[in-house]
């Protein structure tokens, strides 16, 4: 058996956050994300160091949940 290791250019999601222009010195690309907890990213400026949270788009809930809440 062999073994074939298919490379994959982008494993993002989707829904992935961008990383937002600085709010504080207004430069764009310099913001990288430093903390993610379940409902929010967190992006530091690496210019200033300003913090901001990003909220984290919803997730759909599961078709099976869904049905049991709607009960």
């Amino acid at each position: 058996m062999t073994v074939t290791l298919r490379a994959v250019t982008d494993r993002r999601a989707a829904t992935r956050l961008a990383a937002p222009a600085c709010v504080r010195c207004a430069d764009r690309g310099v913001t990288a994300a430093v903390l993610r907890t379940t409902r929010f990213v967190y992006f530091r400026c690496e210019r200033c160091g300003d913090v901001q949270p990003k909220l984290l788009p919803a997730l759909p809930l599961p078709h099976g949940l869904v049905a049991h809440l709607s009960d």
